[in-house]
């Protein structure tokens, strides 16, 4: 059942998508044989590192969003890694790539550490504006037409492990595979088959969900595997980042997120990087300090980043913000 990992996770003290000794030992067994073989097909998981418009929580960091802090030394890069470590694990494989794709506006995040079950990439787009579905079919053109893609917005944080989440993606067909939830509207992971993109304009900008899919469903067909909960949450606002680290953390305390009677006022979390300085007295209420912010005596945080060179004056509050440098100026653009 999904989720299975993660909670077997949260018992052993553990991440999800990493495998416990035992699961290690059973991966292989976990998984449907018929997924495992077809994922046989899986030449890569490719991550969408590109914005639209810079926000808020972006121009302030100092960084890119893939290397914001989940938890402690543990970046969201680097636990799209140990997810793809984990399903390459369960495959068989060895070097799985994980191709991360960043457009020319935005931060390129640092080299993730070496492990031998994947070999993280990171590309820069060549072209501006190409669109979700252009910058897929120009890097995909070196895999062969029945070869698969496991594709996410790389700016999300999963809830569900992603061998589950491949493993129900292979299975229902279709050249794209995706999760959408109970409301229709689909998540940020789908499997895709290369051909199926080979009648994608090799010029311009060409969205994947918006134009590209109706078309894929038009000559190939689409399979929809959906979840009554969101099997991941985005990050590119403060109430994202926010709520995906609530909800992060929740599960891995064997929290039920959609329990009416949970109590919001306990803190779900309290992330401060090495660097950052919280004085005596202060509080850090499912907030995160960087690397260079800081909380005077008696300070509290509530709901809020505070980004390199930020400052909680002594006594004073910060709830629901981003508290950015002094070199930080918000345009109109930014939320």
């Amino acid at each position: 059942m999904p989720g299975n990992v993660a909670m077997e996770a949260a018992k052993n003290d553990l991440k999800p998508g990493e495998p416990s000794p035992a699961s290690a030992a059973t991966s292989a067994a976990a998984m449907p044989l018929a997924a495992r073989e077809a994922l046989g097909r899986l030449r890569a998981v490719i991550l969408l590192g590109g914005s639209v418009r810079t926000g808020r929580l972006a121009s302030s960091i100092g960084r890119s969003v893939l290397d914001l802090p989940v938890e402690e030394k543990k970046s969201v890069l680097d636990l799209w890694q140990a997810q793809a470590a984990h399903l390459a694990s369960m495959l068989g494989l060895r070097g799985l790539p994980v191709r991360v794709f960043i457009d020319q506006a935005s931060e390129m995040p640092r080299p993730a550490r070496s492990v031998p079950e994947v070999n993280v990439q990171l590309e820069r787009d060549p072209l501006d504006f190409r669109g979700t579905a252009g910058v897929l079919h120009d890097h995909s053109r070196v895999y062969e037409a029945n070869d698969l893609m496991l594709v996410g917005n790389a700016a999300q944080i999963l809830l569900e492990p992603l061998p589950d989440l491949a493993a129900g993606l292979v299975l229902k067909g279709g050249a794209v595979s995706l999760v959408a939830h109970d409301d229709g509207i689909p998540s940020g992971l789908m499997l895709i088959r290369r051909d199926c993109l080979d009648d994608i304009k090799p010029m311009g900008f060409v969205d994947l969900k918006e134009q590209a899919l109706p078309a894929i469903a038009a000559k190939h067909g689409v399979g929809v595997m959906r979840r009554s909960s969101p099997t991941g949450l985005p990050i590119r606002t403060l109430d994202d980042y926010i709520s995906a680290l609530q909800h992060y953390h929740r599960r891995l305390a064997g929290i039920v997120d959609d329990d009416p009677m949970a109590e919001e006022w306990r803190t779900s979390f309290s992330l401060v990087e090495e660097g950052a300085t919280v004085a005596p007295g202060a509080r850090v209420h499912d907030s995160v300090v960087l690397r260079g912010g800081r909380l005077e005596k008696s300070a509290v945080a509530v709901h809020s980043v505070i980004c390199p060179g930020g400052v909680v004056p002594a006594g004073g509050m910060a709830v629901n913000q981003v508290v950015a440098g002094p070199d930080v100026r918000p345009s109109r653009s930014q939320a």
